[in-house]
C-alpha cells in the first residue's frame, strides 16, 4: 500500500484531509475510559475508547491501509480465521506446555515503534506517518479498545514471530501467540525458550510478565487459551458446569425470572445473545470424535427419520429402501470415523457436501429405483479418498 499525498489518503480513506487533522490535533479528546471486568477475582481491564467519528477513521485505517501488510503464521488472534481454538489445537497433548505473556502489551507499544512498523517510510511520506500515527495512538501508546491497536499489534510482533517461531520450528516446538499469550509445546527445555523470548522482547522494548509464566509437563493439567489439551480440546469442567446450570434455570424459570434471581440487572433481549454464543463456543471445541456422533445423529434425524407427507417418495417409504438408507449411513459414519482417526478434523469433513448428500436421499432416490442408492457408497468412497488427499 502506497500513499505518498494527501490526495491518496483521502482517495483511499473517503474522509478529507481537514477532517483527519481537526481530529489529531485533539485526539485525546475523542476518547472515554471504560472499565471491564477482567477476570472473576473483581479485576477491571481499563479500555480506551474512541468516539463514533475517530472510530470510523480507525476502522478505515485498519480495512484499508493495515490490511495490506502481512501477519505471521504463528499469530493466532486478531485476523482472519484465527480463534482461541486455532490457537489452542497445536498444542494439544504434548509432553511439555509453556506460557508465557508480555507485561503490558498494548501499552508499552509507543508512537515511534507504530510509525515505523504500521506506516513504514517507503509506503508513506512523512507527514503522513506522522497523522496516521497521532490517530491510532493515545497518550503515546496503542489503546486498548481501538479498532486499529490489535492489527498494528500484529504487524509490529511479525518479525518477533518469525524469529522465535522459525527457532522453534528447528526444534520441533510448537509455538502460537493469540495477543499478548505466547504458548510453546513439545520437548524441550524451558528455560532456554524463556531467555530466546526475553531476550527478543527487550529488542522491541517489551518485557516478560514473569508472575505469569507456566509451565505444565503431561500428567498435569495444560490449558491454553482457556482450553484444556491434554487430550483433545475440552471446554474447562468448571465451564461446562456453569454452562449446563444457566441453561437449566433459564428452562426452569424463564430468562427474565433467573437473572431476577441472581440480582442482575442485564435485560432478557442482551443476556440471551450471549449466553447463547457461549453455548455455541463450548460446542465448537467438542472432540471431533463426538462433533462426528452428532453430525451423524442429524443426518439420521432429518434425512431418516423425519417424514414428509405431502412428498411423494417420503409419504410411504418401502422398508427395504430404509433399511439401505440406514445402511449408507452406517457406511458414512464408519469412513469418517476412520478419517476421525487419522487426525482429520470435522471441520475438514464437512467442507464437503457427502453430509447434505445423505440427509437428500429419501427425496433423490425414488421408491422405485432403489437402484440408484448403490452409487451412495461410491460417492462416500471418494470423499474419503478426497479428503485423504487433500490433507496428506
Amino acid at each position: 500500500m502506497v500513499c505518498k499525498s494527501y490526495s491518496d489518503l483521502e482517495r483511499l480513506l473517503g474522509i478529507s484531509v481537514k477532517a483527519l487533522y481537526s481530529v489529531s490535533n485533539a485526539s485525546w479528546k475523542h476518547y472515554r475510559s471504560v472499565k471491564i471486568p477482567k477476570n472473576d477475582r473483581g479485576e477491571f481491564r481499563e479500555l480506551h475508547v474512541p468516539d463514533e467519528f475517530l472510530k470510523t477513521v480507525q476502522r478505515r485505517i485498519a480495512d484499508r491501509l493495515l490490511s495490506a501488510y502481512p501477519v505471521s503464521p504463528y499469530a493466532t488472534a486478531y485476523r482472519p480465521g484465527g480463534s482461541t481454538i486455532v490457537n489452542a489445537r497445536p498444542h494439544v497433548g504434548k509432553n511439555v506446555l509453556l506460557k508465557l505473556d508480555i507485561h503490558h502489551f498494548f501499552d508499552n507499544i509507543l508512537y515511534a515503534t507504530v510509525k515505523e512498523k504500521a506506516f513504514p517510510a517507503e509506503d508513506y511520506s512523512e507527514s503522513i506517518r506522522i497523522l496516521l500515527t497521532i490517530l491510532c495512538v493515545h497518550k503515546d501508546a496503542l489503546p486498548q479498545g481501538a479498532p486499529t491497536s490489535p492489527v498494528i499489534s500484529n504487524i509490529i510482533m511479525r518479525d518477533f514471530d518469525c524469529t522465535v517461531g522459525g527457532w522453534c520450528d528447528a526444534r520441533g516446538i510448537a509455538y502460537t501467540r493469540y495477543c499478548d499469550d505466547m504458548t510453546f509445546s513439545g520437548d524441550f527445555d524451558s528455560r532456554e525458550v524463556v531467555r530466546l523470548v526475553r531476550t527478543e522482547l527487550r529488542k522491541m522494548g517489551l518485557f516478560l510478565n514473569e508472575k505469569k509464566t507456566v509451565r505444565a509437563v503431561r500428567g498435569q493439567r495444560q490449558s491454553v487459551t482457556g482450553l484444556v489439551v491434554n487430550e483433545g480440546l475440552r471446554i474447562p469442567a468448571a465451564y461446562r458446569k456453569k454452562l449446563r446450570q444457566e441453561v437449566y434455570y433459564c428452562r426452569k424459570f424463564g430468562v427474565a425470572a433467573h437473572l431476577q434471581r441472581m440480582g442482575s440487572g442485564e435485560r432478557a433481549e442482551d443476556y440471551l445473545p450471549k449466553l447463547l454464543g457461549r453455548i455455541n463456543y463450548a460446542c465448537s471445541v467438542m472432540p471431533d470424535d463426538q462433533e462426528l456422533i452428532l453430525e451423524i445423529a442429524k443426518v439420521i434425524r432429518v434425512g431418516f427419520l423425519q417424514q414428509n407427507a405431502f412428498h411423494k417418495d417420503d409419504t410411504c417409504v418401502p422398508m427395504e429402501k430404509q433399511f439401505k438408507m440406514m445402511d449408507v449411513i452406517l457406511y458414512l459414519y464408519k469412513k469418517s470415523r476412520s478419517l476421525i482417526s487419522m487426525g482429520m478434523p470435522m471441520s475438514v469433513l464437512k467442507e464437503d457436501s457427502i453430509f447434505d448428500k445423505i440427509i437428500s436421499i429419501k427425496y433423490d432416490v425414488p421408491n422405485d429405483h432403489l437402484e440408484m442408492l448403490d452409487d451412495y457408497k461410491k460417492q462416500i468412497d471418494r470423499f474419503y479418498d478426497d479428503v485423504v488427499e487433500r490433507n496428506a
